[in-house]
């Protein structure tokens, strides 16, 4: 089996929301899409993986950068 590795970052701002009511807000979208398997134009079976980092403005942040260097800190680093 082949493996294809595709970088893209993503945001998503929810306004109003502390970090423990995103992380359950988002949940079950999570966990639906890490056992979802799609089937390519070409027939061609996959799953995806993916890795999703949460920062809270201002407790983690207050600048776009910087909540952005928080979050990306929590995720693994590919070897």
């Amino acid at each position: 089996m082949a493996t294809q590795t595709l970088m893209d970052w993503q945001l998503l701002i929810l306004f109003n929301f502390p970090k423990m009511a995103a992380c359950d807000r988002i949940s079950d979208l999570l966990t639906a899409l890490r056992t979802q398997v799609f089937t390519a134009p070409d027939g061609n079976r996959f799953q995806v993986d993916f890795g999703v980092a949460i920062a809270e403005y201002p407790t983690d942040g207050i600048t776009l950068q910087s909540l952005y260097q928080i979050a990306s800190s929590t995720l693994p680093v590919d070897s």
